[in-house]
């Protein structure tokens, strides 16, 4: 289980954002997390509830090969732009 950071809601084995496993940290905004799993599925949660608010697969949506290693790196929030790299 990863530390309590939102509210009430741990995130444990079923929590949508470890979806394939995880290597990357979440990334707290305001009212909303940011997740990556590892196989490329990109999630942003209500920080206070942990529910969905919308999720992407990278792979898919932008034509991105599965890298070697799995996706890795933790979403950095910019003002109105999140870039994961």
């Amino acid at each position: 289980m990863f530390p309590d950071c939102c509210g009430s809601q741990t995130l444990g084995p079923n929590f949508p954002g470890l979806r394939g496993g995880k290597l990357s940290t979440p990334t707290v905004d305001g009212s909303v997390v940011y997740t990556l799993s590892k196989m490329g599925d990109l999630f942003c949660l209500d920080a206070a509830t942990g529910k969905v608010k919308w999720e992407v697969n990278v792979n898919r949506k932008l034509g991105f090969a599965l890298p070697t290693w799995s996706f890795s790196s933790s979403p950095l929030a910019l003002r109105f732009c999140l870039d994961v790299r």
